[in-house]
């Protein structure tokens, strides 16, 4: 052993025999108030947890929060008396409960919801868990009676001498009223900082600390007994029984610390290593330039840092700074601490608030993870070595050890523990510039959600969809092809199916052109019980007598269409009226109109017959149940029988053929004399009258558009999630006709995807007086769920008025009385020309998985008053990769717009269940029907995490150059097959 290890350990058990306990450095005594804690000479201290700020990280936003921070808090520091500390920690291991912590309440949601996804949760809280880094910004201000006049100081000190126990009685008046003006000058000066910053309890304050220095010894429910906690320790006194509170500082230290090897502390299952700043940062940097080098680095290391300010910063430096000046010919460090003196003083002078300032660091390493203590320390002793590398790189700062005593090394280093002192030598700085060391990083509106997204070094940042967060939910997603939109969308809704609180499966319609929305029904549809399944549905829709929808369908009883319903179908009659590529002409919209309600109101004067050739399974039904029919039954009278005897769905079933057809309305143009009466003139163009014109734009969308012709032969039934892929029948290309041919689909997708979503509390009362009962509990259960629609691939459509104007119209009852619909609309398509300038208005939130080009990017940045910075990222966030695929968001929140950069991490299971591309659709497709989705995706995770398109091309490659032929059947084909054997010798070998 060396003499100086000699000595060391010597100084080291002189310290403890002479310091006492390891509380000796704690000052905190109890509890004053909720949010503030006594210290034992009466001294207070509030602290509050700063999760970040809402925009874009940057230099220049960090100079900006330092400045109001110094503006907000320089009174403060010119009166003395009020210490500031603000500790940032940095913990790579902690990232996994960061995320387990938030993805619970998905899975108590799944479970909820009868969803089998722990498989997928695990994976997804894995790989999230290991780009994750846990991290936290405290920060703690401390009011010493100091900051009274001396008058009221003395008056406080004997107020706090007299006072007996502990307890909220214990400060003075005039030291509380000092400590919350200090406290409300601290949060608006974070306010101001553009900080989302919350109070802490006092309580949770103490828990910090305590988990700070013992690890993960302390337990999950570990909270101080406090004045005002039931059942507090009870002592007998001359036969009363007062209720005495144990010291606080006692019960955060409640295991053993012991130095070990003079330089590191073992407290709990942690061994400590701390160190310091000699010196400060010769030239000062934002704390975002250290971040970036601690979470770039591998493996990512822990770090606590804490910044101390003190008032009165020139306070003790005369003396040093006079010596340095009869020194200065002996060193260059004398010069410059002589320089620097004096420059602090010239602005001190000129009117600037001069602090204190001084860092302390700590690192640390479980026991648990080495084999015994001499490993941990030899280990530890490496890690702190690259720490100070790394911390001396920030700025040219200086750093040293602290032997002899790492206890203080230690609680210098942690939140609200003591107001100043340490080892670390306090420097003097102008307050704005001490303010421009605060960790300023990004942080989400939300605290919780169902989506854990995650910044792009590491920081977990939750998503909500439905939150009160915001006051409407309209989201809005453009990136250019293969840059994850359809991934992302995918993602996103079932996130919205994992919302806590739900209770049972919430309500979730996709409309899409193509199979992309196929994988996300196909998770869910395996993750159901079998008996549950049909909840979940994809369905292709073909233009077939099969795929038939009449959109003039009503609520089961409803003689008339509701008005929301009302004003779809008019917009959609419009449509199909105006010519192709050109608005229709004037008054089309008031003469549909008048067609759709006179048809409705024959098919009510003169109802269809009901026989057995109109539905012979329910004719047969109804008769079974005693109905009495003849000649004159019409089919809303065997509606009405069959509700009344309980059979609902029979009912629904029969109605499609009592409500009218687009054939029927399309009549009343050439029939109806009201319309005649009204639209006699000429439509422009054309030489016809305008009801004959509208007869005939009618009969040929019969013929164009069969699926609507007829009553309605596809249902959905009781699906509460459900896709419709429209690619058959509205394929892409064929000029204007194609276009529009695609607009009149989604507009009857939305209809058969959405009409249930927009009933209204009072909607009842346009039901027959039998129905209402049942009207009212459906749209009250209707109203209460989360219910979401979407439409991918929008740039198909948004060109058609009649599209623009339903989608308005949709978006605009969403935002104004979301509260009411409880209902998310999602657009996506493939730039920002395809949203009317009225969606970009009413959208509350915006993805952007790339801007494709710098003209998008600029667009994109003055649309949404994006900064240069942000921009500039959007050009640079790149293609999806293994550790997930990037872009930006734009919130608008009732806290302020937020503006951030994220990645969206996912396994490669689900990675595999929403890809898009043509191969693996195929592979994904065909080992579905044979395995299963489950064990399909398990498989191909584990031999293909990328996906197979790569191995496609290299195989087609090899067959062109003659190397491998594919044997007749098509590379694809044969990977199947190859893949499918594979499977196959698992599932017989257990493997």
């Amino acid at each position: 052993m060396s003499l100086s290890d000699t000595f060391s350990r010597a100084a080291t058990g002189l310290y403890e025999l002479l310091k006492g306990p390891a509380s000796s450095y704690c000052r905190l005594e109890s509890l004053d108030d909720p949010n503030t804690l006594c210290a034992d000479d009466g001294s207070l201290v509030s602290a509050f947890s700063v999760e970040g700020t809402l925009e874009p990280v940057s230099d220049s936003l960090a100079a900006d929060a330092a400045r109001a921070l110094s503006e907000k808090t320089r009174a403060l520091f010119d009166r003395g008396g009020h210490f500031v500390k603000f500790v940032f920690d940095y913990d790579p291991a902690g990232g996994g409960e960061i995320v387990r912590g938030m993805l619970a309440p998905s899975r108590r949601a799944a479970a909820e919801c009868g969803l089998s996804l722990g498989r997928i949760l695990d994976g997804w809280e894995a790989a999230l868990g290991g780009l994750c880094a846990g991290e936290g910004l405290t920060v703690a201000l401390w009011t010493t009676l100091a900051a009274l006049a001396p008058a009221e100081r003395g008056k406080a000190a004997k107020a706090f001498a007299e006072a007996s126990g502990f307890g909220i009685l214990r400060g003075a008046a005039d030291l509380r009223s000092a400590h919350g003006g200090a406290v409300s000058a601290l949060s608006e000066g974070l306010r101001l900082a553009g900080l989302k910053a919350l109070p802490m309890p006092a309580k949770a304050l103490a828990r910090k600390i305590r988990a700070d220095v013992y690890g993960p010894s302390v337990p999950r429910s570990w909270s101080p007994r406090l004045p005002g906690d039931p059942f507090p320790l009870l002592l007998p006194d001359a036969g009363k029984e007062p209720e005495i509170y144990p010291s606080l500082k006692a019960q955060i230290f409640q295991g053993r610390c012991r130095a070990v090897d003079g330089e590191f502390l073992l407290a709990g299952d942690l061994l400590h290593a701390p160190f310091f700043l000699s010196m400060p940062p010769r030239d000062p940097r934002p704390f975002a330039r250290l971040h970036a080098a601690l979470s770039s680095r591998s493996p990512r290391l822990p770090l606590r840092m804490a910044v101390s300010l003190s008032p009165d910063g020139l306070g003790g430096m005369g003396s040093r700074a006079a010596l340095a000046r009869v020194l200065a010919f002996s060193s260059r460090e004398c010069r410059q601490l002589a320089s620097a003196a004096d420059g602090v003083k010239a602005m001190a002078d000129g009117g600037a608030c001069v602090c204190g300032l001084s860092f302390c660091c700590d690192t640390w390493t479980d026991l648990g993870e080495h084999g015994d203590q001499g490993e941990a320390v030899r280990r530890l002793r490496r890690q702190r070595g690259e720490l100070v590398k790394l911390v001396s790189g920030w700025g040219e700062a200086s750093c040293q050890e602290c032997p002899g005593d790492p206890l203080l090394g230690v609680c210098a280093a942690l939140p609200g523990l003591m107001p100043a002192g340490g080892p670390a030598p306090r420097a003097a700085a102008p307050l704005e510039g001490a303010w421009g060391f605060v960790p300023v990083r990004p942080a989400s509106p939300w605290s919780a959600g169902s989506l854990v997204l995650r910044s792009f070094d590491g920081k977990a940042m939750p998503f909500s969809h439905n939150s009160s967060v915001q006051s409407s939910w309209v989201d809005l997603g453009m990136a250019p092809m293969g840059a994850g939109k359809s991934v992302l969308l995918n993602t996103l809704n079932l996130a919205f199916l994992l919302q806590a609180g739900a209770g049972r499966l919430p309500l979730l319609s996709v409309v899409d052109v193509g199979p992309s929305s196929r994988g996300l029904v196909d998770l869910v549809r395996s993750a159901l019980p079998p008996s549950r399944r049909h909840e979940a549905v994809f369905h292709r829709l073909r233009p077939s007598p099969e795929s038939s929808v009449n959109p003039f369908d009503t609520p089961l009883g409803c003689r008339y269409p509701l008005p929301a319903q009302a004003a779809f179908l008019e917009n959609l009659l419009t449509l199909l009226a105006s010519p192709v590529g050109a608005p229709p002409p004037s008054g089309v919209g008031g003469l549909v109109r008048l067609c759709i309600e006179g048809a409705y109101l024959e098919k009510d004067r003169r109802p269809v017959p009901f026989a057995r050739e109109t539905d012979p399974e329910l004719w047969e039904l109804a008769l079974e149940l005693g109905m009495v029919a003849d000649g004159a039954t019409s089919v809303w009278e065997g509606v009405d029988f069959l509700f009344r005897k309980g059979h609902g769905h029979a009912a629904h079933l029969l109605q499609r053929k009592a409500v009218p057809t687009l054939p029927d309305v399309a009549a009343r143009a050439r029939t109806d004399p009201a319309v005649a009466a009204a639209y006699g003139y000429a439509v422009p163009g054309t030489g016809e009258d305008a009801g004959s014109y509208v007869w005939r734009t009618l009969t040929e969308a019969v013929k164009d558009f069969p699926v609507l012709a007829r009553p309605t032969a596809m249902s959905l039934g009781d699906a509460r999630v459900m896709a419709l892929d429209l690619d058959e029948c509205a394929p892409r290309g064929g000029g204007p006709s194609g276009d529009r041919r695609a607009a009149v689909m989604y507009m009857l997708a939305r209809h058969m995807c959405g009409s249930r979503f927009f009933t209204m509390p009072g909607d009842e009362a346009a039901a027959p007086p039998m129905y209402r009962e049942h009207h009212a509990r459906r749209i009250d259960e209707l109203r209460r769920e989360p219910k979401r629609l979407c439409y991918d691939e929008l740039h198909r459509v948004t060109g058609e008025p009649a599209v623009r104007a339903q989608l308005a119209g949709d978006l605009e009852s969403v935002t104004r009385e979301s509260r009411k619909w409880n209902l998310s609309i999602g657009l996506y398509s493939q730039s920002l020309n395809d949203f009317p300038e009225v969606f970009l208005d009413l959208a509350s939130s915006v993805f952007l998985p790339g801007a494709g080009s710098r003209a998008g990017a600029d667009r994109i940045a003055g649309t949404f008053g994006l900064s240069s910075e942000f921009r500039d990222s959007l050009l640079r966030i790149g293609r999806p990769g293994p550790d997930g695929a990037g872009f930006g968001a734009v919130f608008r929140t009732a806290g302020g717009p937020s503006a951030q950069l994220l990645k969206s991490t996912l396994t490669p299971e689900l990675l595999w269940a929403f890809s898009t591309t043509a191969e693996d659709a195929h592979v994904r497709a065909a080992l579905y029907a044979r395995f299963g989705v489950e064990r399909t995706l398990a498989f191909l995770a584990r031999r293909w995490p990328g996906g197979v398109k790569a191995e496609v091309e290299r195989r087609r490659v090899m067959e062109e150059d003659g190397g491998v032929p594919s044997g007749g059947r098509g590379i694809l084909p044969d990977l199947v097959a190859e893949l499918a054997c594979a499977m196959a010798e698992e599932r017989r070998t257990g493997a």
